[in-house]
């Protein structure tokens, strides 16, 4: 008599709640508490340095420049797994969140004039002293470390498992970064390159085969599986992990999602289901704060310093020209929703969206001061106040009127996903030479090009990057009219 014996609550439990896990690195979280305790303690030590007594004011400094250094972390992603990332870009993502947080700290100090109990030698002291640590510490541990990978300890055999290009490139990263620790045995494909299905055989070989691997794998020689085969294998992918089930090794899948134009995607979960957004906007959440916070403290730094220019602008402008001083025009925005913009009127004419025509060299339009404040991209310091109504940002696609949006959405590949962010004054295609007219679809499929990039790869560093470019090299440029 053939019995069946019941599956026990916990392995019908465990199949029922199975997927994918987060995995979080304990050396990742207590480097988030080490770095706050950075700020409090050297604060401390810093006014002990000069005699100067704790007090709340030290207290609610501490807090505030440890929450303003978390949210500059988590925008720039500092706490995560440095182990496939070289010193540099890590002690840059430190400076960045450093920067931002004495930026706060700084202006909260004069703010209140907290400078009586909290001498400037002592910011200052604290400021350096703090960097240093931040610095140090993590310098330290990746000398720790890597004289342990030097000595064969903390290292870990690796194989990739597809002959595909994702894996060669696998391949190649792993053998360019030796600080990882991970010693590659090579790249395992029952495949030939001959075959229906091609496979990438340079510029690391194919030698072994499936077999060869579950050997090593049997015999505890490697640590780590890629699997970097093609998605639709996905009967293939199934089988071999269960011929890899009988190892120790630890299995990663390599998804290869190159073929679908990724904007931003990230991963993300859905009742405890991994997914992953194709197409997504990098403004939300604690990073939609963080570019809000952005916008409203520069802006308004920025219109108390243009204020006086704005209304020598708005006297010339009357004094030249009839028609009102603000030109008003319907331009999309988030989303693709209507906003109005504002400019300083530089036509004759005040257009509407029926009449539309873009400005051109030596436009009869341009009224006597238009021409100049258009070159020098004067009249676009009224959006500053756009910006704090949050329908703008200070760094962004540049928004286009809306019969020009509605020509190019047909005829530029992903035009409209410029739209899943807030417009911008500037933005990483003006800095690179794509600003003004776009009389030739070229222009504006470059144009789109840069403002696509701009919103897959956006940080708080490529922001301040581009503030500081457009002013170094200024708003003007050669098609600006």
């Amino acid at each position: 008599m053939n019995l069946k014996v019941p599956r026990s609550n916990f392995e019908t439990k465990s199949r029922r709640k199975s997927g994918v896990q987060s995995y979080g690195s304990t050396l990742v979280e207590l480097s988030r508490v080490i770095d706050s305790l950075h700020f409090i303690v050297c604060l401390g030590f810093s006014s002990y340095l000069y005699d100067v007594p704790w007090n709340k004011e030290h207290f609610i400094l501490s807090i505030i420049t440890v929450t303003v250094f978390s949210i500059s972390a988590s925008s720039v992603r500092l706490y995560r797994s440095w182990r496939s990332t070289s010193l540099f870009s890590e002690m840059a993502s430190i400076f960045i969140c450093w920067f931002a947080t004495v930026l706060v700290a700084v202006f909260v100090i004069y703010l209140y004039n907290w400078t009586a109990v909290i001498p400037q030698v002592v910011i200052n002291t604290w400021f350096q002293v703090t960097l240093l640590m931040l610095v140090g510490t993590r310098a330290a541990v990746r000398l720790v470390l890597r004289l342990f990978r030097v000595s064969g300890r903390n290292t870990r055999t690796a194989a990739i498992l597809g002959g595909t290009e994702i894996g060669q490139q696998m391949a190649q990263n792993l053998q360019q970064s030796p600080w990882m620790g991970i010693d590659l045995l090579g790249i395992f494909d029952d495949r030939k390159p001959s075959g229906e299905r091609a496979l990438v055989n340079q510029p690391i070989p194919i030698k072994r085969n499936m077999t060869d691997l579950i050997k090593l794998a049997e015999s505890g020689e490697v640590d780590l599986i890629y699997i970097a085969l093609p998605m639709r294998a996905e009967l293939r992918i199934k089988s071999l992990i269960d011929r890899l089930m009988d190892t120790t090794a630890t299995i990663y899948f390599v998804p290869d999602f190159s073929s679908f134009d990724l904007l931003h995607s990230s991963w993300d979960y859905l009742g405890g289901l991994p997914v992953i957004s194709i197409v997504d906007t990098p403004f939300q959440g604690l990073n939609a704060f963080v570019k809000r916070l952005e916008d409203i403290v520069l802006a308004s730094i920025i219109l108390m310093v243009i204020a006086i220019p704005m209304i020598i602008i708005a006297i010339l402008i009357k004094m030249t020209s009839k028609g009102p001083v603000i030109y008003k025009q319907n331009r999309y925005g988030l989303y693709g929703e209507k906003f109005v913009i504002w400019k300083f009127r530089t036509l004759t004419t005040t257009d509407d969206d029926a009449s539309f025509r873009q400005v051109k060299a030596g436009d009869q339009r341009l009224t006597p001061v238009g021409g100049v404040l258009r070159r020098w991209s004067l009249d676009e310091f009224p959006q500053f106040i756009n910006v704090l109504q949050g329908r703008m940002s200070i760094v962004g696609p540049r928004p286009h009127p809306v019969p020009l949006n509605e020509k190019h959405r047909k005829i530029v590949y992903r035009y409209m996903l410029r739209h899943k962010v807030l417009p911008g004054i500037t933005g990483w295609a003006q800095i690179n030479n794509y600003r003004g007219e776009t009389d030739t679809l070229d222009k504006m499929e470059k144009r789109t090009q840069y403002d696509l990039e701009y919103i897959h790869n956006w940080s708080l560093w490529l922001d301040l990057k581009i503030i500081f470019q457009t002013m170094w090299k200024g708003f003007r440029g050669a098609n600006a009219y």
